[in-house]
This record gives structure tokens, sequence and C-alpha cells, in this order.
């Protein structure tokens, strides 16, 4: 326990505590330019932004386009690139 404690905190510290605040304050309308603390209305942001926001979605739908065609691109030339390795091991011979 010496030695994982420093790692728990850690975790703690830096990855599960704001993760727990982030998703806290997202089920609030709360707004920084404002005093005061803002007042739980669930679920509603996500509401909004999945039913009125068009931008939104639209960059949603970028953002798997662009993951998609990265990923294929990158697949591919590792590819042709693991083949030019491979020729060129068997050509070592020659």
């Amino acid at each position: 326990m010496l030695f994982i404690g420093p790692a728990i905190i850690d975790l703690l510290g830096f990855s599960v505590f704001p993760f727990l605040y982030s998703v806290g304050i997202s089920l609030t309308d709360l707004n920084i330019t404002r005093q005061g603390t803002g007042h739980f209305i669930g679920l509603g942001n996500f509401i909004q932004l999945f039913s009125r926001d068009s931008l939104f979605l639209k960059a949603i739908s970028n953002t798997f386009l662009i993951v998609i065609l990265a990923v294929l691109v990158e697949m591919i030339l590792g590819y042709l690139i693991a083949q030019l390795f491979f020729a060129a091991k068997d050509m070592k011979g020659i």
C-alpha cells in the first residue's frame, strides 16, 4: 500500500474527482459570468445540445468522417510500408 498510495491519490485527484465535478456541472444551468451557483436542470443541457443545435450535430458528423478517413489512410500506408520492408528483406540475399 505504501507504493500504490501515491498512484491512487493521483488517479483520484487528476481523473475521478474532475470527471465527477464535470458531470455535476453539466447537470446545472451554471453561468460563469453570473454570481451564485447554478440550479439543477437535469439533462436539459444535453436535450438542448442534441435536439436544437445543428452545428453540434454537424461537428460530430465531421469528427466521425475525419476519424474514419484517418484510420483508413493510416492502415493502408502501414500495410504498404510493411510490404516494402518484407520485400526488402527477401531481396537482401540478391
